[in-house]
This record gives C-alpha cells, structure tokens and sequence, in this order.
C-alpha cells in the first residue's frame, strides 16, 4: 500500500469527506482487474455506525472494475446492496435495508412475490397475506436469476383476523459479523488509470 499524492487524493473530487480520506490512504495492490462474470473480494472498512445510514465501505475500487450500479454480496451468495461510489482503492456500498429503499423479493418455498421496505439496521419489513402461511425461517429472495436468498424472516406481527401481516426480516449474516463481501463485475470495466469523479450529481474523465 501506499499514501497517494495530492494528483491521485484530487481525483475524489465530489466525494464525502470519510469517503476522500479512506481513497487517499488506500490502493489495492497486487490484485487483477475483474472481468464480466468474475467477482471482486472486498474487505469491508467501514460499516453503519462509522457511514450513515445503510452503508459500508470496502477496499476494493475502480482499478478492479468495481463501479457504480455493481451487485454486492455477502457470504453465502447473499444479495446485500449495490456500490454506490468509487474511487482507487476504495468503494462505498448502500444495502438494500437502507430505510425508505423498496425492494421487489420473493418469499417462501412458494415464491411469493412481496414489496421489500428498508428499515435500517440490516432489516425490511413487508405485508405479507396470512393465507401463504409465512412463518418464522421462511427464506426471502432477489428476484433474479440465479435464485439466491438475501433475508429470512424473523417474525410476524398484526391481529390474526387481519387478510394481512406485517413480516420483519433480516439478513442471513448480521451486519456486525460482516468481514468481506463480494462485487459481482456484471459489464466490462474502465480501464485501469480512468477515474471519474464519485459524486452523485456529476462524472467526468480525469484528465
């Protein structure tokens, strides 16, 4: 690793201070350039609690294909969120459990399909009918191929004679317990030594 130059730091420019410091004291080394259909392993630097919100920030970045709109993924093939902004070494990630994010899922061995609400923390909560006969355990899905679980439910809430319930679910692997999770590259990526700027409202070329 090294410490960047004030050239490398001024490519960040747009970026949330925390997000500017961590891409000026980091940069992936001896790591390959990601591809479409591989994925990219990140160690996680941040998590909620030090980002606000939803978010967690990874040391892997734009000089391994991980840019913006990318699917990220905890252990176990879990759908957790999607890079947000990036930079040399460094990526920040929104999960999908951000409050006010809606999501579509599937739920249960039958599929059903439900409304995904983030709620913070790790967490969604969803109406679900009481006749699918949800309960505790039952597993929630990213509606995409291939299948791959990305909560389960914890519990349900609301009057039994009420046509629906409110589930609260969970992701399978808690937030503190979160080591690295994975970047799946999905298109070609820039090449190494392209940077753009990581705010949201402005991109441009480095010169």
């Amino acid at each position: 690793r090294r410490v960047f130059s004030e050239t490398d730091s001024s490519r960040t420019a747009g970026a949330t201070p925390i997000f500017t410091q961590f891409a000026a004291l980091l940069a992936a080394v001896g790591r390959s350039v990601g591809q479409a259909g591989e994925r990219v392993v990140g160690g996680i630097l941040a998590k909620p609690g030090v980002l606000p919100y939803d978010m967690i920030m990874i040391d892997v970045g734009r000089e391994l294909g991980v840019v913006p709109g990318l699917l990220v993924l905890a252990p176990g093939d879990a759908p957790i969120g999607t890079v947000v902004e990036s930079a040399r070494g460094v990526a920040k990630v929104r999960l999908f459990s951000s409050a006010g994010e809606k999501h579509e899922a599937l739920i249960g061995e039958s599929a059903l399909p439900i409304e995904l609400r983030g709620i913070g923390g790790g967490a969604f909560s969803a109406e679900i009918p009481r006749e699918a006969g949800i309960v505790p355990g039952d597993l929630v899905y990213w509606p995409e191929s291939p299948l791959r679980a990305l909560g389960i439910v914890e519990r349900l809430e609301g009057d039994e004679t009420d046509p629906l319930a409110r589930a609260y679910i969970r992701y399978r692997t808690p937030l503190f317990e979160l080591r690295w999770v994975e970047v799946e590259i999905s298109a070609p990526s820039d090449m190494p030594g392209m940077e753009i700027s990581v705010s949201h409202e402005t991109t441009s070329s480095a010169q």
